[in-house]
């Protein structure tokens, strides 16, 4: 497979500078994986005949030659079985340092929100060029990722007085996630009308499950639980949700009934690949939290060593890996030194891709063994004072994977494009 250059873009990003580095595309290996359900076709051809009226990226990073995954998994492990996804379907702790070192000299997320080149990125893009839907296979998988989701008493409202999800997200970004073949977010509470307020905690989430129409209509496919709310009422509140999402037809990782549950990689088929995604969080309110063998809650990632066993299992289960991981300090624009770690840990164990959430605010990325770590895409919808905030799309191709930063504003219950 021939190498092409690497690119690189600084944009300022509402009010930051992000880089977000390419990530190399993992081997492709040919054929499906028996007893696994395919991505409806519907829904591709959906994409494909709908890209020529896509939202451009406004910050894009072009394209880089593919290259092997990083890390070899071991003997496969616990996973949740694949659904298919179809056509409409929907298919705070202290901050101590996580026992991870860091790897890779000359790689600073630090370097790179001060806009300082990265050591292995190449030269920018010249003007124009790898731009365009038109420049895109029609066999290239198209995931999109947001940061947190909460339907507050502002985006329930926003989606109230519209009468539908155009009160809630614009038509701008209603057509990016009907464009790509899977959608991703952080689901910031527990759907649940049950259990009783964690204690002791500022801050208590929890939506009615009659509400669960609002994810379907964005076009949610998948869903981290791994976050310091899920369990805001209660593991009533959690199994709950695990419920209502199950009923609707929208996936999870990160938390379930026991531990388990909690770890179990899901996967799930595109045209002929096999994605796979884990759900983990560093933080959350107590030890309880965390799921046991025999009581449910998050996946933890205090202690790398099973989350590290897992994503090393997970990567002989699919040809891409993604981790989404809950971790940092809220309204912190620069990344600690323990999610770096964490996050170059992840893709030596064999992670091809690595989403950060929970700061609330927009985080660095960086490109480590070329790969891509996003630090913090910051909430999506959530009706919060924070404005900014952004889309993940990676268009991951036979050839080569790109990634760009979709800039949005989030504002009164209301997310939209930037102009």
């Amino acid at each position: 497979m021939g190498s092409r250059k690497k690119w690189m873009v600084l944009s300022a990003i509402l009010g930051i500078t992000v880089l977000v580095g390419t990530c190399a595309g993992a081997a492709w290996r040919g054929g499906a994986r028996s007893g696994r359900e395919y991505i409806g076709e519907e829904k591709r051809s959906d994409r494909e005949d709908s890209e020529s009226g896509t939202a451009e990226p406004v910050t894009a990073i072009g394209p880089v030659g593919a290259g092997t995954a990083a890390g070899s998994g071991t003997a496969a492990g616990s996973r949740e079985p694949v659904t298919a996804i179809g056509p409409g379907e929907s298919g705070t702790a202290a901050e101590s340092g996580a026992p991870v070192t860091a790897a890779g000299p000359g790689e600073s997320a630090a370097d790179v929100g001060a806009g300082r080149p990265v050591e292995g990125v190449g030269e920018e893009r010249a003007e124009g060029e790898g731009e365009g839907d038109e420049a895109r296979s029609s066999s290239d998988i198209v995931m999109l990722f947001a940061g947190d989701v909460y339907l507050s008493d502002h985006v329930l409202a926003a989606y109230d007085s519209a009468g539908g999800i155009s009160g809630v997200l614009d038509e701008g970004i209603r057509k990016e996630i009907e464009a790509a073949d899977l959608f991703m977010v952080n689901q910031e509470f527990p759907f649940t009308a049950r259990g009783s307020a964690a204690a002791d905690k500022q801050f208590t989430f929890r939506v009615p499950e009659s509400r669960m129409n609002i994810f379907q209509e964005m076009g949610i496919d998948l869903v981290t639980l791994a976050n310091n709310h899920i369990l805001d009422f209660g593991r009533e509140g959690l199994l709950d949700s695990c419920k209502a999402l199950d009923k609707a037809g929208i996936s999870y990782v990160g938390a379930g009934e026991d531990f388990e549950r909690a770890s179990a990689l899901k996967t799930v088929i595109i045209g002929q690949k096999t994605v796979g995604f884990l759900g983990m969080s560093r933080v959350y309110m107590s030890a309880d939290w965390a799921a046991g063998k025999s009581h449910p809650g998050v996946f933890s990632t205090y202690d790398t060593t099973l989350p590290l066993k897992a994503i090393a299992r997970a990567k002989d289960e699919c040809d891409f890996l993604v981790v989404y991981v809950h971790w940092g300090v809220e309204r912190e624009e620069t990344p600690k030194d323990y999610q770096k770690a964490m996050g170059r840990a992840y893709i030596d164990a064999g992670a091809d891709l690595v989403v950060g959430s929970h700061p609330h605010v927009l985080q660095p990325a960086e490109e480590y063994k070329g790969k891509t770590i996003v630090y913090s895409l910051g909430n999506f919808v959530f009706g919060s004072s924070i404005p900014k905030t952004a889309l993940l799309k990676v268009v991951w191709g036979e050839e080569e994977t790109s990634v760009s930063m979709i800039p949005c504003t989030s504002s009164g219950g209301y997310t939209r494009l930037d102009p």
